[in-house]
């Protein structure tokens, strides 16, 4: 299990290289990542109620909410 302070870190990093134009699916970011798919799912779930993501289908786009 990921620690909280792990998960931060990893939900940033995934939020970092998810484009706002270009769209990457949850096998692309499991791979880049090395998390598992189940802790890469969970995360993008986060970063989508928090606003940060847009679901579009199968990918996955930055929006313009910025982190304070």
């Amino acid at each position: 299990m990921i620690k909280q302070n792990d998960m931060t870190i990893q939900a940033y990093n995934i939020l970092e290289m998810i484009s706002q134009y270009t769209g990457n699916n949850i096998i692309e970011i499991v791979t880049k990542t090395q998390l598992s798919y189940e802790s890469c799912e969970f995360l993008l779930t986060q970063l989508e109620m928090a606003g940060f993501i847009l679901k579009h289908g199968e990918f996955y786009k930055r929006t313009t909410k910025r982190v304070n």
